[in-house]
């Protein structure tokens, strides 16, 4: 979706240059590779950026608010961001995935609730164990 366009005359000391931001949210196995080493290009956590030029801090920042502010609404994590949880999930790896887009923690029993109440999921009848503890049952989109 688009994000915003940035567009302040002031923004670049060379002259107008009006860029247009995106946001979109890609598998790993979908990113493209790092660009050539001379171009200084490459993928970065965004809690740790390098120096950014002009105002790309600013939309960084922007990107994010706009991520988290759609994460919040369960709807759009189920129908968007769930196309990053595999065919069938446990409602732990969603919670997981959507703490990790939220940047935050959130608490389970409240998340559960939550998106169980979207009316988009359907139980598998199957269950699946991520680790220690009681196998949690696995869950897929509609």
């Amino acid at each position: 979706e688009q994000l915003r366009t940035y567009a302040d005359p002031r923004r670049d000391p060379r002259g107008w240059l009006p860029s247009i931001a995106y946001l979109a949210l890609v598998g790993p196995e979908e990113l493209p590779a790092e660009g050539p080493a001379e171009r200084e290009a490459g993928w970065h956590p965004v809690d740790d950026l390098p120096e950014l030029a002009l105002d790309h801090e600013t939309i960084v920042d922007d990107g994010l608010w706009r991520l988290r502010a759609r994460v919040t609404e369960k709807t759009w994590f189920l129908r968007i961001a769930g196309a990053l949880l595999p065919a069938a999930f446990t409602l732990g790896q969603a919670q997981r995935l959507y703490a990790a887009l939220a940047g935050e923690a959130v608490d389970a029993a409240n998340f559960r609730r939550d998106v169980k109440a979207t009316g988009l999921l359907v139980d598998t009848g199957e269950v699946h164990s991520d680790g220690p503890g009681r196998p949690g049952r696995l869950y897929r989109r509609l």
